[in-house]
């Protein structure tokens, strides 16, 4: 994401039990398990930001459908949920003419329902971070780490302009592998966030985290001389 507009919807689909994925499986490939990435490589601002919203957006609305007819029940999950509500709404606003551009009642709708979930929410609930929560900071202690060196939305940027950079498409063979080095490595740092939040998740539902981290009553009552790593 950017200011002048989110470029890539990333999301990873997964099932809690092999019947649920059977039962799905009737939408064919759009129900295959795995990492999505729903991207635009045009230089900022253009409206082709908005096709990859429409396009994700009527991915996930359509899992949601089949979901409910099988009686299952599609949870939307990710951490720390500012960024994807300003730029869900703002897409909606800005593009409202766009064709199959969902109305903004309906992408509230999820957004304010029990169906989406901001895992960063459940996060704060059990804990407290010296260095804050951030995914970052969390997925670490959860067990995952992420392929690149430099794992920063910061960094990101960085590679963006790499990835749309004048010749990017039509200019020196340099020029264009540099951008599919810089595309492939978005790419690759999106999955692993999301990868990066399911593990959050998961490593939560197990609750191995309760005997593994110290409650605020053991630091209050042993203050370490070393601040713990979250």
């Amino acid at each position: 994401m950017l200011d002048d507009g989110a470029y890539l919807w990333g999301a990873l689909l997964t099932y809690t039990s092999e019947e649920a994925a059977q039962a799905m499986a009737v939408e064919g490939d759009a129900a295959v398990p795995g990492y999505r990435p729903y991207v635009t490589w045009r230089k900022l601002p253009n409206r082709s930001t908005a096709e990859c919203f429409v396009r994700m957006w009527q991915w996930v609305s359509r899992l949601r459908r089949r979901a409910t007819e099988e009686g299952l029940s599609c949870l939307v999950y990710c951490y720390a949920q500012a960024g994807e509500r300003q730029w869900m709404l703002s897409n909606v606003r800005t593009f409202a003419d766009y064709t199959a551009m969902p109305p903004e009642a309906e992408v509230r709708e999820l957004l304010d329902g029990p169906h989406w979930v901001d895992v960063f929410r459940l996060v704060e609930r059990q804990f407290v971070g010296v260095h804050g929560l951030g995914l970052k900071k969390v997925a670490p202690v959860a067990g995952f780490q992420w392929r690149d060196e430099e794992p920063s939305g910061e960094a990101s940027i960085a590679w963006h302009a790499q990835a749309v950079r004048p010749g990017a498409r039509q200019g020196s063979a340099e020029v264009k592998a540099m951008a599919q080095q810089a595309r492939a490595r978005i790419l690759a740092y999106n999955e692993d966030d999301v990868r990066a939040t399911l593990a959050v998740r998961e490593w939560l539902s197990a609750g191995e985290w309760r005997e593994d981290l110290p409650s605020v009553e053991d630091l209050l009552a042993n203050p370490p001389e070393t601040r713990h790593p979250i």
